[in-house]
């Protein structure tokens, strides 16, 4: 290869260099002629073939450097069905039944949309599931669903905010929104539809 070309290809990497093994010339012995022997009815010949043992040239192992990862150890990617992301914090069962009947409303179920629990989950890495992913939505139910990445965010509650064609939502928790002390049912529902009727 032309070193120009591997430099342009290769100028970033770490290369190693590989010594190339240098050709050894063998002499070539003849081939003693083989008579063919007379077989008589009775007798059996065998003949058994000079085996002939070549060397094999000493290569050097090729030693790849690791690279990095890009997610923490410790962080995980959430691979995704959908385009939408539910994100909770320990869903209770009767906030996943006000849920279900919130996405009929909206004409979705949950085969529709991905619910992840952080509880059960804790240490997703959202950034990378959102590059990993091809996401539309992303709703955080509570403020201990979104982690280190809801603040990042600033949303303000029950508003729609689209972020490299992203949209994110922050609502209260189901259960506050099912008990509709403050009209959190109108607020979540007007967000929902701007993001799905639309």
């Amino acid at each position: 290869m032309d070193a120009r070309l591997a430099t342009y290809l290769f100028g970033e990497e770490l290369l190693y260099s590989v010594a190339r093994p240098q050709k050894e010339t063998v002499e070539s012995t003849p081939v003693p002629e083989v008579k063919e022997p007379v077989v008589t009815a009775k007798q059996e010949v065998v003949i058994k073939p000079k085996e002939i043992v070549a060397e094999a040239p000493i290569s050097t192992p090729i030693v790849k450097p690791e690279t990095p990862a890009m997610v923490d150890k410790d962080d995980f990617v959430f691979n995704m069905n959908t385009h939408h992301l539910l994100v909770f914090s320990g869903l209770e069962p009767d906030e996943k039944d006000f849920l279900l009947k919130i996405l009929q409303a909206l004409g979705l179920s949950f085969t529709k949309v991905d619910l992840l629990d952080i509880q059960k989950d804790p240490l997703i890495d959202f950034k990378q599931t959102i590059h990993e992913n091809v996401v539309r939505t992303i709703i955080f139910f509570g403020e201990e669903s979104g982690k280190d990445f809801l603040p990042k965010l600033k949303l303000p509650t029950y508003e729609v905010k689209n972020l490299k064609n992203i949209n994110f939502l922050y609502s209260d928790r189901l259960k506050q929104v099912a008990a509709n002390t403050s009209n959190e049912k109108r607020q979540l529902w007007d967000s929902l539809k701007s993001i799905f009727q639309n």
